[in-house]
């Protein structure tokens, strides 16, 4: 199980890893406990891209940001993480 000091050495495929992303992105302990995982990731890495997708969604739904913001702020974060 994902969680905040649950370690695992079980590892996760890229379809879940993605299923999980769409479920729960929004969550900052799930993100958190994805992106430690990232070794462990079978087929890919976490796609730091949908993550940031997925958040961006959650704060303009929250109208904690505007669309235009939370979109720039998510292009700046994917070209940080490449």
């Amino acid at each position: 199980m994902l969680g905040p000091g649950r370690e695992s050495s079980a590892e996760i495929g890229a379809a879940l890893a993605d299923r999980i992303v769409e479920a729960f992105g929004h969550l900052a302990a799930i993100r958190e406990a994805l992106w430690r995982r990232r070794p462990a990731v079978a087929d890919a890495p976490v796609d730091v891209a949908k993550l940031s997708e997925t958040l961006a969604g959650f704060v303009t739904a929250r109208e904690w940001l505007e669309a235009e913001r939370a979109e720039r702020v998510t292009r700046e974060a994917c070209e940080k993480a490449t």
